[in-house]
Parts: structure tokens; C-alpha cells; sequence
């Protein structure tokens, strides 16, 4: 389970429709994006390979790993 405050989701959302905007896909629902990320999210530290039609800015994933590996500390 991973927590994220209202702020990170909605930045999150808003990569993922720039990302869409680039490529010409339509855009999902916010409340959409957010049952498809926190499915990503709990796969991704799960270490199941992570294989969805959503957009996570290179910044979180980085930042959920960093949290993640200190806390294995």
C-alpha cells in the first residue's frame, strides 16, 4: 500500500494527459487514473513487472523507490 497526498495524484494526472496530448490518445478520467495508479504503484513496489497504459513521472518513481529502499534500511 502506498500513501499520496491529493497534490502528487493530481500532478501525476495532469503528466499523464500532457503524455496523451503528445501521442494523440484520448484522456482518462481523473477518478480513472487514480484506481490505474494505485494498481501501478502497488505492483511497481511489489516488484511485479508493471505493464499499464498510464503515464508516472520519472520524478515519483523515483522518489517511491528512494522511500522505499530507506525504509528496507
Amino acid at each position: 500500500m502506498i500513501l499520496y497526498s491529493e497534490e502528487v495524484l493530481e500532478k501525476a494526472w495532469r503528466y499523464d494527459c500532457k503524455q496523451r496530448s503528445k501521442q494523440d490518445q484520448q484522456w482518462i478520467t481523473q477518478s480513472n487514473y487514480r484506481r490505474l495508479f494505485e494498481i501501478y504503484m502497488d505492483n511497481y513496489l511489489a516488484g511485479y513487472p508493471v505493464n499499464m497504459d498510464i503515464h508516472i513521472p520519472d520524478w515519483l518513481l523515483e522518489f517511491i523507490q528512494t522511500e522505499f529502499d530507506d525504509d528496507l534500511s
